[in-house]
């Protein structure tokens, strides 16, 4: 795999990436290519911690939809103790 170093120009991160950022908008190079060979891990390991990672993900979005359903809930119930209209007619 061809890699080297390129800018993010709008952030200016660095990052090693492949050559498929060398016409990307907002990436410019500041290394000449190398060709890396990387040693893959096993999938057993790359799995576990990608499960891991996706469950705490799903656990923020369980404790943000929670929060917000309270929201809700919350305007239902002012609404619902809402004295009933008179539609516009004074005693």
């Amino acid at each position: 795999m061809k890699i080297a170093i390129f800018r993010n120009t709008i952030h200016g991160f660095e990052s090693v990436l492949g050559n498929e950022f060398e016409e990307v908008n907002g990436y410019i190079r500041l290394s000449e290519f190398i060709d890396v060979e990387f040693v893959m891990l096993d999938n057993e390991n790359v799995s576990k911690k990608e499960v891991n990672i996706l469950r705490e993900e799903k656990k923020k979005i369980q404790v943000e939809t929670e929060l917000k359903l309270s929201v809700i809930d919350s305007k239902i119930g002012e609404l619902l103790a809402l004295p009933p209209a008179n539609n516009g007619i004074q005693k």
